[in-house]
């Protein structure tokens, strides 16, 4: 049996929220189109419904009690269930989804990894929409896959905070690009014989910002090799695009550098450490919108397993 509770208190509970993510009363009711008093009003309610002060009132801030923590992770989960709830009911429980999916990664994956399988996705589901984030630095995406502002990411790494569930999709591996005719030394698989070779030779670099920037940097620290940056940008294709006009050799991800094998000279890198684990990423205990659920199950069975690293 259901026990009873306010009607209000839906209501209640979306004042609650609001001021929750924004920490400010002011900035919470301006997201709700409300005047601050009602928003406040909205809090009082909840607290008194619920025999609990739910916020630290400091000046203009309001920061969670520990009850307010645990209230709040609950109304992310509780406000994600309302959303399907609205899409399973008004489509009718067919599956014939429609509404956003909202995702972020890196703009390499975007481009190189998941834009067929999205393009497929959305010619069979018309009535869907992506809203799809890019940005070089793992925290971007993790922050936004944290407060739910998105459905999922997609990040390399192998180790992520308690909050969220990972599920690993693909793996990559770290290539040295370099105009034809480089004459690096390989061994019998073509992989880089010593990265040591590529001390003081032109390099062209992602930005220092790139999450990618520094696990190449690691990698080459280990090897002991020090390369002269002659260029930095941050993204892939105008680094291909400095290698290719001869301004030095990079180091990429294999799935970049696929299309340019009959134009660059690609040795992958030796040791395991310059494989890169690739994991889909949603919120622990966050409930999906069918839709973008429906979504992730597709780019698992189309990913996984089908991308081999170089």
């Amino acid at each position: 049996m259901i026990e009873p509770f306010s009607g209000n208190f839906l209501q209640w509970l979306r004042g609650f929220y609001a001021v929750a993510e924004y920490g400010n009363m002011s900035q919470a009711a301006e997201s709700l189109h409300l005047k601050q008093p009602a928003v406040s009003y909205l809090v009082q309610c909840l607290e008194a419904e619920l025999g609990v002060q739910l916020f630290h009132r400091r000046n203009k801030s309001m920061e969670l009690t520990d009850e307010g923590r645990i209230l709040h992770e609950k109304a992310i989960t509780m406000f994600d269930l309302v959303k399907e709830i609205r899409s399973e009911v008004g489509s009718g429980g067919k599956a014939e989804y429609k509404g956003e999916i909202s995702l972020s990664t890196t703009h390499s994956v975007s481009a190189n990894i998941i834009a067929g399988p999205l393009a497929l996705f959305h010619q069979k589901y018309p009535r869907t929409r992506f809203t799809l984030q890019s940005g070089g630095e793992s925290s971007f995406t993790l922050d936004l896959v944290n407060s739910s502002a998105i459905d999922f990411g997609i990040l390399a790494g192998r180790e992520f905070p308690p909050t969220i569930e990972a599920r690993p999709l693909f793996l990559s591996r770290l290539v040295l690009v370099c105009p034809r005719g480089s004459g690096f030394t390989r061994d019998e698989n073509g992989v880089l014989c010593d990265p040591r070779e590529l001390d003081g030779v032109p390099f062209v670099a992602f930005s220092s910002a790139s999450t990618l920037s520094r696990v190449v940097t690691d990698e080459l620290h280990k090897s002991g090799a020090m390369p002269s940056v002659a260029a930095t940008a941050n993204n892939s294709a105008v680094i291909l695009s400095y290698v290719r006009a001869g301004m030095g050799v990079t180091i990429l991800e294999d799935f970049t550098v696929r299309r340019y094998q009959d134009t660059l000279d690609i040795y992958p890198l030796p040791g395991e450490g310059v494989l890169r684990q690739y994991s889909l990423i949603t919120r622990r205990r966050r409930h999906l919108p069918p839709q973008s659920a429906a979504c992730i199950d597709m780019l698992f069975r189309e990913l996984s397993g089908s991308i081999v690293p170089l």
